[in-house]
């Protein structure tokens, strides 16, 4: 459901006609200030993207609720889920830097895998990245999704990340670019010079096992990612998921990109 302005009410008869409902999305609904699930005994799937007024969120029964997306709740100021004992994957959409952890502390206690998306405009030069709260120490799944039009990967916050998740054991990061920014304009062939390190001392996140680049394109930003990453956690494997051909080469995508053939180079590269 999208742009719909709904009210408390009808969210209590949809889902209590619903019974076998197992998704759903609500976005761009600026009336709603609480919404109150009663029992969904197949939902599965919650999402709930740019409520700015939703303030409370109560979920009596979802047995079977396994991930929940909130995403720009800029109003939210409680979480309160009684019975979701499948509540496994949590995703926050983040987009203002006074983001906090607060409404979600008690799901954070249960969850295993998270994904931040920090949801970034073009207008802004830095990542609204949060401060952590002390410790997610159920968390093993970690996934950092960022656009990536004019600002740096916030490389400095690494350490309170890992710190914050200090049983994780595999770390995901996908990285965007703007249209303006080919991959192939920011030094995609030149970082094979730098110093990888051999070793880290003391890394804070002991179980990290396997760091996984999603749609990598070999931007210096993601390069110079990998390697500060390194510098804080020792891992047993890195996976390199290269950016699709198509998307490298789709015209509509970018501006000012002559489309030559690095592509291939930097495949053979990798």
């Amino acid at each position: 459901m999208v742009g719909i302005d709904v009210t408390e009410n009808f969210i209590h008869r949809l889902f209590s006609n619903s019974p076998f409902l197992e998704r759903f999305s609500l976005s761009e609904s600026y009336e709603i200030k609480k919404l109150e699930i009663v029992s969904a005994p197949n939902l599965n799937f919650l999402v709930l993207r740019m409520c700015h007024y939703l303030r409370h969120l109560e979920i009596s029964s979802a047995k079977n609720l396994n991930t929940m997306g909130i995403c720009d709740a800029l109003s939210l100021k409680s979480i309160n889920i009684s019975f979701a004992p499948n509540l496994s994957h949590l995703i926050l959409g983040i987009q203002n830097k006074n983001f906090k952890f607060d409404p979600y502390l008690t799901l954070l206690d249960q969850i295993n895998k998270l994904t931040l998306q920090m949801l970034v405009s073009t207008n802004r030069m830095s990542c609204p990245f949060p401060q952590f709260p002390q410790s997610m120490s159920k968390v093993e799944h970690l996934k950092l999704q960022m656009g990536l039009p004019c600002f740096q990967i916030p490389i400095h916050r690494l350490p309170g990340f890992f710190e914050a998740a200090p049983c994780s054991n595999t770390f995901s990061v996908e990285v965007g670019y703007s249209s303006f920014n080919h991959p192939a304009n920011a030094n995609a062939l030149q970082w094979l010079d730098k110093l990888i390190p051999d070793k880290v001392k003391d890394h804070p996140c002991q179980y990290l096992k396997v760091v996984k680049l999603e749609t990598f394109a070999g931007g210096q930003y993601e390069v110079d990612f990998v390697l500060h990453l390194l510098k804080y956690v020792s891992v047993g494997k890195i996976i390199i998921q290269p950016m699709r051909l198509n998307v490298w080469n789709d015209r509509t995508c970018w501006k000012y990109y002559n489309f030559d053939n690095i592509y291939e180079k930097f495949v053979v590269v990798l």
